[in-house]
């Protein structure tokens, strides 16, 4: 426990067996960094968990330590019928449409 990170959306991101260290995001770099929450002030200052940002679901998984555990990344969810139009190129057809089809 003490270099893994358990990620829970919305979280700051603690870690250590005192619960004492934690992550904050540098824009800068595109990159976690690991601080002592105590050189920080606090938790506050710690970045929070958004399984919603790719460029954030990258950095964890190239952590080598602390180790990111949970959900990184969890895509936006198309409906059914959404889906199934992008992939094979189908579009609903109203009923008059089919009847003039079927002739």
């Amino acid at each position: 426990p003490d270099a893994i990170v358990e990620l829970a959306h919305g979280a700051p991101m603690v870690f250590g067996k005192t619960r004492d260290k934690g992550l904050v995001w540098n824009g800068e770099t595109a990159s976690f960094e690991v601080v002592h929450i105590a050189d920080v002030g606090s938790e506050d200052a710690l970045a929070r968990h958004d399984e919603g940002i790719l460029t954030r679901a990258f950095a964890l998984a190239r952590l080598e330590a602390p180790v990111a555990l949970g959900v990184l990344y969890a895509a936006p969810a198309r409906d059914f019928v959404d889906a199934r139009e992008s992939v094979i190129g189908t579009k609903r057809m109203d009923r008059e449409a089919l009847r003039a089809l079927l002739g």
